[in-house]
C-alpha cells in the first residue's frame, strides 16, 4: 500500500527540516568547511543516500538553511515596520521590539553567524549567504527610512550601516551573557540605537 501524496509530502518536509537542523548544529560546532554531508546525515539519523534525495551537496544544504534564516529575518523586520515609528516614544518601542526579536533570532540560530563567518574565507559560501547579508542590510535601510524619511537615500544607507555595526559590536556581548542577565545587555544595545537614531544630525 503506497503513501498518499499529502502524507508523503509532509514526511518529506519533516525530513528536510531534520536535515537542516542537524546541519545548523554541526555548522555551529565545527564550522561550515569542516562539516561533511556524511556527518550531517548521521546527525539527522538518516543514510547519506537518503540525504542526497533531498540535497545534492553541502552547498545546497547551506543555501536552504540561508533561505530559512532570510524568511525569519524578513518576518522580524516586517513586524517592526508594521509597528511603525512615530513620536520618540513610538520609535523607541519599535526599536525595543526589533532588538528583542533580533537577539532571540541569534540565540536560536547560532549557525547564521557560523555561515556568515565562513563566507569570509569561502567564496562559494559567500555567494550562498549573500541573501542573508542583504536581508540584514537592505531591511535595516528600510527601518532607517521609516524612522528618518527626511534623510537622503545616501544618508539613510550610511545611517543603516552604522546601526548594523553597532548591532555587530554589541551582539556578541549579549549572546555571551547568562540568560538571566541577557535582557540587561540587550538594553544597552537598545539605548545605543535609540540614542543614535533619535539624535538630530
Amino acid at each position: 500500500m503506497t503513501e498518499d501524496g499529502p502524507r508523503r509530502q509532509a514526511r518529506g518536509i519533516r525530513r528536510i527540516a531534520s536535515i537542516l537542523d542537524a546541519a545548523a548544529a554541526l555548522f555551529t560546532a565545527a564550522g561550515y568547511d569542516a562539516t561533511t554531508t556524511n556527518a550531517i546525515a548521521s546527525a539527522a539519523k538518516i543514510s547519506p543516500g537518503s540525504l542526497y534525495q533531498f540535497f545534492p551537496n553541502k552547498p545546497a544544504i547551506a543555501e536552504a538553511l540561508t533561505a530559512r534564516y532570510v524568511d525569519d529575518l524578513n518576518a522580524i523586520y516586517d513586524h517592526a515596520l508594521a509597528i511603525g515609528p512615530g513620536d520618540p516614544a513610538a520609535t523607541s518601542k519599535m526599536i525595543d521590539q526589533l532588538v528583542a526579536a533580533l537577539v532571540a533570532f541569534h540565540v536560536a540560530n547560532p549557525a547564521a553567524k557560523a555561515l556568515l563567518s565562513g563566507a569570509s574565507v569561502a567564496p562559494d559560501l559567500a555567494m550562498i549567504t549573500a541573501p542573508l547579508h542583504s536581508a540584514m542590510c537592505d531591511r535595516a535601510e528600510e527601518i532607517v527610512a521609516a524612522i528618518a524619511p527626511t534623510l537622503t537615500p545616501r544618508e539613510q544607507a550610511r545611517t543603516a550601516e552604522v546601526c548594523i555595526h553597532i548591532v555587530q559590536a554589541l551582539m556578541p556581548m549579549i549572546l555571551a551573557a547568562p540568560a538571566a542577565s541577557r535582557h540587561e545587555a540587550s538594553n544597552e544595545l537598545k539605548r545605543a540605537l535609540v540614542g543614535y537614531l533619535l539624535t538630530p544630525p
